[in-house]
C-alpha cells in the first residue's frame, strides 16, 4: 500500500476510532504506522491503559497490544509475553477468525481486545482463569485452536491437523485431484474441498505457517 494512501486510511481509522472510543487517540506516524493510546472502560468504573501499536503493514498484519506492567502482570499465566508484555490476544491461526480482511480497527478493539481486558478483569477479581474461552500456552494451544476450526472433520488427530495446516499455508491453491487432508482416501474435489477453500479465504497463511512450524516442529523443512 502506497504511504499516501496508507496516510488517508490511518486518518480515516482515527475518525471511526473517535466516534466510538472517544478516550482513545490514534496517532500516525509518517512511516505508515501509528499507536492508538488512552484508557478502555471495560465496565463502570473499570478502565485498561490502551498502547496498541499499528504496524506500517498495517491493516496487512494485525495491530499489536502492550499492556501496561502496573495492571496486568507480563506473565504467560495471564496470556502477556513476559519479555516484552506483549499480549497474546488469541491463537494467531485464529486471528482473521475474529477480525476479517475488510475490518477496521474499532473491529479489532471490540473483537480482541476488550475480551482480552475483561478476561483479566475476571481473574484479578477472582484469581483464576474464567471457566472456559482459554487456551493452553505454545504448541498445546494451537492444537486446540485447530480442533475448533476443524470442528466439521471427524476424528480429528494432530495428524490430519498437520495434513490441512499444510494446505492453509502454502501458496498454490489445492488442486481437486488431490487426496482430502482428512484421510478418507478421496479427492478433495468429493470430500471436504468447500470447507479448505473457505479457511483459505478467512485464516491469514502466514500465521498458519507460524503455528504449523511451533506445533510440529520435527517437521519444519
Amino acid at each position: 500500500m502506497r504511504l499516501e494512501r496508507k496516510l488517508q486510511l490511518l486518518k480515516k481509522e482515527a475518525q471511526i476510532l473517535k466516534q466510538s472510543y472517544p478516550s482513545l487517540k490514534l496517532a500516525a506516524g509518517d512511516d505508515g504506522s501509528a499507536l492508538v493510546t488512552g484508557s478502555l472502560e471495560i465496565e463502570q468504573h473499570i478502565s485498561y491503559s490502551v498502547k496498541l501499536y499499528l504496524t506500517e503493514d498495517y491493516p496487512r498484519r494485525e495491530p499489536i497490544l502492550i499492556c501496561d506492567k502496573a495492571e496486568v502482570p507480563w506473565i504467560l499465566d495471564r496470556h502477556v509475553f513476559p519479555v516484552n508484555g506483549r499480549a497474546c490476544l488469541c491463537a494467531r491461526s485464529e486471528t482473521r477468525i475474529h477480525w476479517p480482511w475488510d475490518s477496521n480497527i474499532v473491529n479489532f478493539i471490540d473483537k480482541l481486545v476488550i475480551p482480552f481486558f475483561v478476561w483479566q478483569n475476571y481473574y484479578e477479581s477472582y484469581g483464576e482463569a474464567p471457566p472456559s474461552g482459554e487456551r493452553s500456552h505454545f504448541e498445546p494451544g494451537i492444537i486446540e485452536a485447530f480442533k475448533d476450526i476443524l470442528k466439521p472433520i471427524q476424528n480429528l488427530t494432530e495428524e490430519k491437523i498437520y495434513r490441512f495446516m499444510k494446505l492453509l499455508a502454502r501458496k498454490k491453491e489445492p488442486a481437486g485431484h488431490e487426496l482430502c487432508p482428512c484421510l478418507s482416501g478421496k479427492k478433495l474435489r468429493f470430500c471436504h474441498s468447500h470447507l479448505l477453500k473457505y479457511l483459505r479465504s478467512t485464516i491469514d497463511p502466514r500465521h498458519v505457517r507460524l503455528d504449523m512450524n511451533e506445533a510440529f516442529p520435527s517437521r519444519r523443512k
